[in-house]
């Protein structure tokens, strides 16, 4: 027999099968576990090529599922920033309170108060408007701009939703004879509430 550090030498012409299979037939229990080796190892490389397509299709999955978790993670991180933000928002003023502050403001102001109504309550959406409808006289247009102020900064929950001066100013004789001028003008005071 040729020992391995010879087999270099050997040409693959000069193998003689007739022999190399004679002597394979009288050692078939070597065949059996050459053959049952090799067997061995088509079958793993064929299992573990099926487990890695498996192991693809369920990273794939698992990416999805990924996605979807941040998908829920931020709408509810949404949802929390809503609730946080609704409290935060002052509470909306009632039509008696927005009478009231607005007479006061008004007096602290030097503004006469005309008249006042009451505008539709809208709803849009979560949105509700209640607003009131004042027609006013100030001394001067100062004094009608530190009122509008007040309402717009003050720490209640009011805006000014729609102003309207009048063009002519309206001329009073005092009780003194003196010529006094008055600005008149229209302002709609609303209080926003959400609701959800």
């Amino acid at each position: 027999m040729v020992k391995i550090f010879d087999l270099s030498k050997i040409d693959i012409k000069d193998i003689d099968v007739v022999k190399v299979q004679a002597q394979l037939v009288q050692h078939k229990g070597v065949v059996a576990q050459v053959g049952l080796g090799v067997v061995s190892f088509i079958v793993a490389v064929a299992m573990f090529n099926q487990s890695q397509g498996e192991i693809a299709k369920y990273k794939s999955q698992m990416a999805i599922l990924n996605a979807k978790t941040g998908a829920i993670d931020q709408y509810n991180k949404t949802q929390n920033d809503v609730k946080d933000f609704l409290n935060k928002v002052p509470d909306a003023v009632s039509e008696d309170k927005m009478i009231t502050l607005v007479t006061d403001l008004a007096g602290k102001n030097g503004i006469q108060i005309l008249t006042f109504t009451r505008t539709n309550v809208e709803k849009k959406n979560t949105l509700v408007t209640t607003s009131l409808k004042f027609s006013l006289a100030a001394d001067s247009f100062s004094g009608m701009v530190r009122f509008m102020a007040d309402i717009e900064h003050g720490k209640d929950f009011m805006k000014i939703w729609r102003y309207e001066a009048e063009p002519q100013l309206n001329i009073k004789k005092s009780v003194k004879g003196t010529m006094n001028t008055m600005v008149t003008f229209q302002i709609d005071v609303a209080s926003l509430k959400v609701e959800l």
